[in-house]
C-alpha cells in the first residue's frame, strides 16, 4: 500500500516497542514507542470523526514542538483528513500581525478544523473574532482509548496521489504559501533522500527545528517516520535559549545525522563555548540546508570545533524547498568550492575564476540532483543558459508539486511543462548546483545585482550588531533613479545604553566592512531591539520590515516638519 504511514503500522507490529520519536522537556526524555504513537494517532483519528471531520478535509495542527502534535498529524491522516502545520503564537511575534497572518493561512486552507494545545488557543483567544469559523480541538481533551492491536486500528484512507498533508513555504517576502503533497510524492522524496545520504534504521537524528518548517516536518519526522530513523526532538525555543543542547543530544543519544540551516552552524559557533567539549564521533553528517550554505560558516564551525571529532568531511549541504517536498540536491562528503570574481557574478552573471587582485567570492556546491531530480538553469525569459552562467533554477521530478492549494483545489500555472520555476538563482558547473540566492532578494544598485543576504552576512560579523538581528533591503533614490542599499539592524546594547558616538563607530565599521567586500556603501539606521520582524520560519521579514521602515520615515518627517514650525 503507498501510504505513509504503512511503515509505522508495520513496525507496531514487528518492533512495537521500537522508539519513534523522543521528546526533551526540562531535562527529561519522553519516548514514544511505535505501538504509542500510532495508538494516540488512533485516538485523534476517533476525535476527527467524532467532532464530525470528513475524509478529505484539511486539518491545521496548531501548537509547538510536543507528541500531541505528531499525533494529532498523524491521526489526521490515518482518518483520511489533510493534516498541516502552523506555527504558533511566540513573544518575539505581534499579536496583531500574528493573528492577520493566521487568519490569511486559515481562510485560504479551507480547514475546517484546527487542532491546538490550551497554551496556543490561549494566545489568539484575543483574536479569535478575526479568525475564520472553524471547530477547535484542544488536544488536552481527545480521550486516550484503549489499547488496540495495529489490525483493530482505523486502516489509512488514502493512499498514491490522493493528498497526504500540505506544508507551508517558507520565504522572506510574502504570506507564506500551502503546498498540497501527495502520498506517492513524499514517498519518493524518502526513497530519494535515502538513497543519497545512506538512510538506515541504523542511524538517529537529534532535531530542534520546527514541525511547521519542510527540514522539521520532512527531514526530522516524515521521511525518518518512513525508513524507520529515531528521532530526538527539542523545542526551537529551547535550543534557542542554550544552543549547546543540541550538541548535548547528539553525543549523548548517539545521534548521527542532523540538518541544520545555514545560521545555525554561525550560531554554535558564536555561543558555544569550546571547552569543555563532547564527543560527536558518531556523527555522519551536519547538512546544511534552507539558506544559502557559506564556506566561512563552515570554518568557522570546524576551526571552533576542533577536536570533538567533526571536521569539514561530515558537513554535508542540499538544496531543498517545500516544493518538492524537501531536498533537490545533497552533496557528497567533499563538498566542492569555487572562488569566482564576484564583479563579474554580479554585473553580467558569468562564472569566471577570480583573478589576483580582483573581488573574489568562494561560493559551496550543494551537490547533484536527487534520483530522478531534474535541474536547469534559465534566462529571463524562461531559456536554458549553458554551464556557468548564473539564472534562475528550474525544478522538475517526481517530488516536485503540482500546484499550490487554493480552497477550490490546486492554483494553476504553478508548473510550466512539468517544471516549477524556483525563485532562486545558480549555476550549475560539472553538474552540480551552486545557489547564488533569491531573485526577491536582489538589490540593483546602478545596474549591479547584489543579494541581501550576502549584505547582511558581512553585517553579522560587525561588532556591536546583534546576531540574526540585521536586514538588508532596497531603498529607491529619486536622485539616482536606482536603489540604495538600506541596513536595519538591532545593536547588542540596547538604545539607551549606546551612547552616540558608539552608534556612530558600529555604523562607520559597518558601512567600511560593505565597501571593503561589494565596492557599494549602503544606507544604515538603528532600530529597537526586537523592532525587526520576523516570518514564523525565522526568517527576517524583508516587505513587511520595509513597510514598517517607510512608515517609520513618514512619521519622523512628519516630527521634523512639525518642529521646524513651532
Amino acid at each position: 500500500m503507498m501510504n505513509i504511514l504503512a511503515s509505522l503500522i508495520d513496525r507496531s507490529v514487528a518492533v512495537p516497542d521500537q522508539i519513534a520519536l523522543a521528546f526533551y522537556h526540562d531535562g527529561l526524555w519522553d519516548e514514544w514507542t511505535c505501538r504509542r504513537l500510532l495508538q494516540r494517532a488512533h485516538d485523534h483519528a476517533c476525535a476527527l470523526a467524532a467532532y464530525g471531520v470528513r475524509p478529505g478535509e484539511r486539518v491545521l495542527i496548531l501548537m509547538g514542538t510536543h507528541p500531541e502534535a505528531t499525533s494529532a498529524f498523524l491521526g489526521a491522516m490515518m482518518h483520511g483528513a489533510v493534516p498541516g502545520f502552523l506555527s504558533p503564537m511566540t513573544s518575539k511575534l505581534q499579536p496583531d500581525l500574528y493573528v492577520s497572518h493566521l487568519s490569511a493561512l486559515m481562510e485560504g486552507s479551507g480547514a475546517t478544523a484546527v487542532v491546538v494545545d490550551r497554551m496556543s488557543v490561549e494566545a489568539v483567544v484575543a483574536g479569535m473574532d478575526a479568525l475564520p469559523p472553524v471547530t477547535w480541538i484542544l488536544c488536552e481533551e481527545v480521550p486516550e482509548g484503549p489499547p488496540l492491536s495495529p489490525e483493530r486500528m482505523s486502516r489509512p484512507k488514502t493512499c498514491g496521489d490522493d493528498t497526504a498533508f500540505i506544508q507551508y513555504s517558507s520565504g522572506t517576502t510574502g504570506l507564506r504559501k500551502a503546498v498540497p503533497l501527495s502520498h506517492a510524492k513524499v514517498l519518493a522524496q524518502a526513497e530519494a533522500l535515502t538513497s543519497a545520504l545512506g538512510l538506515s534504521p541504523a542511524d538517529r537524528i537529534s532535531s530542534w527545528l520546527p514541525l511547521y518548517h519542510d527540514m522539521g516536518l520532512i527531514g526530522s519526522f516524515i521521511v525518518p517516520l518512513i525508513v524507520g530513523i529515531p528521532v530526538d526532538m527539542v523545542c526551537p525555543f529551547t535550543w534557542t535559549a542554550k544552543p549547546r543542547l543540541l550538541l548535548e543530544m547528539i553525543a549523548a543519544r548517539g545521534s548521527t545525522l542532523a540538518f541544520l540551516p545555514n545560521f545555525a552552524f554561525n550560531h554554535l559557533a558564536l555561543t558555544v563555548e569550546p571547552q569543555p567539549s563532547l564527543d560527536l564521533g558518531r556523527v555522519r553528517a551536519l547538512i546544511n540546508c534552507s539558506e544559502v550554505c557559506r564556506a566561512e560558516s563552515h570554518d568557522r564551525f570546524v576551526t571552533h570545533f576542533k577536536g570533538w571529532g567533526i571536521g569539514h568531511e561530515q558537513l554535508l549541504t542540499c538544496y531543498a524547498m517545500a516544493e518538492a517536498v524537501f531536498a533537490v540536491t545533497v552533496s557528497g562528503h567533499v563538498v566542492r568550492r569555487m572562488s569566482v570574481d564576484g564583479d563579474r557574478l554580479a554585473t553580467d552573471g558569468s562564472v569566471v575564476e577570480a583573478a589576483s587582485g580582483g573581488r573574489q567570492q568562494v561560493l559551496l556546491s550543494v551537490g547533484r540532483p536527487l534520483p530522478g531530480v531534474r535541474i536547469k538553469i534559465a534566462d529571463g525569459q524562461g531559456k536554458p543558459l549553458p554551464e556557468d552562467r548564473v539564472g534562475q533554477i528550474m525544478i522538475a521530478g517526481p517530488c516536485v508539486f503540482d500546484g499550490y492549494l487554493q480552497k477550490a483545489g490546486s492554483a494553476p500555472g504553478a508548473l510550466d511543462d512539468g517544471w516549477f520555476a524556483t525563485g532562486d538563482c545558480g549555476f550549475l558547473s560539472d553538474g552540480e548546483l551552486f545557489v547564488t540566492g533569491r531573485l526577491k532578494d536582489v538589490i540593483i544598485v546602478n545596474g549591479r545585482n547584489v543579494y541581501a543576504h550576502d549584505i547582511e552576512a558581512i553585517a553579522l560579523q560587525v561588532r556591536g550588531i546583534k546576531p540574526g538581528r540585521a536586514v538588508a533591503l532596497p531603498l529607491y533614490n529619486r536622485t539616482s533613479g536606482s536603489e540604495d542599499i538600506l541596513i536595519l539592524a538591532e545593536l547588542l546594547e540596547p538604545d539607551d545604553a549606546a551612547t552616540r558616538s558608539d552608534r556612530r563607530e558600529v555604523a562607520r565599521e559597518l558601512r567600511s566592512a560593505v565597501v571593503k567586500r561589494t565596492g557599494l556603501n549602503p544606507r544604515v539606521d538603528f532600530v529597537s531591539p526586537g523592532w525587526l520582524v520576523k516570518t514564523s520560519s525565522g526568517k527576517l521579514a524583508r516587505d513587511e520590515n520595509l513597510k514598517r521602515y517607510q512608515d517609520l520615515m513618514t512619521v519622523r518627517t512628519e516630527a521634523s516638519t512639525q518642529n521646524a514650525d513651532r
